[in-house]
């Protein structure tokens, strides 16, 4: 079910799994953060994953530290161009106050050594755009993660 939630002052999507799918209790479902400014990406995210996950979604940096605050999500899904923040600056924040989330760099412009600076700054691993359905399941399901 789509809802709109007040968050922190915010308007964030809310998205739950359909447990049934998943053979799991809402609360056991994955939480997962995306953290895009592009509204058709986050559209697309989310049908895409509308029965896999609980999904909230951050249109920016200053968004996203107050989610990840309140909701603790399990996997973090970071585009690395922002509009108030740079996604280092964002990664380097998630690792510093959460470093137990799996943060996974989405972006259709990460050059090589970004990326690697992303992945030794504690990222798990990259999803290019445009996207493909199978590579958020594996990191969602725990399959994807760089070690």
């Amino acid at each position: 079910m789509d809802d709109q939630r007040a968050f922190h002052g915010h308007d964030l999507d809310l998205h739950q799994t359909s447990a049934a799918w998943l053979g799991l209790g809402a609360l056991d479902a994955m939480r997962v953060l995306l953290i895009e400014d592009d509204p058709l990406t986050r559209w697309m995210v989310r049908c895409a994953l509308k029965d896999e996950c609980r999904l909230l979604t951050a249109a920016c940096a200053n968004q996203a530290f107050s989610v990840c605050q309140s909701y603790r999500p399990d996997v973090v899904f970071l585009d690395m161009h922002l509009p108030d923040k740079n996604g280092d600056v964002v990664l380097q924040w998630i690792m510093r106050n959460d470093p137990g989330v799996r943060v996974i760099i989405f972006s259709g412009t990460v050059n090589e050594t970004s990326l690697a600076h992303a992945l030794e700054s504690g990222a798990h691993g990259f999803i290019p755009k445009p996207f493909v359905k199978q590579d958020f399941m594996h990191y969602i399901h725990g399959e994807g993660v760089v070690t």
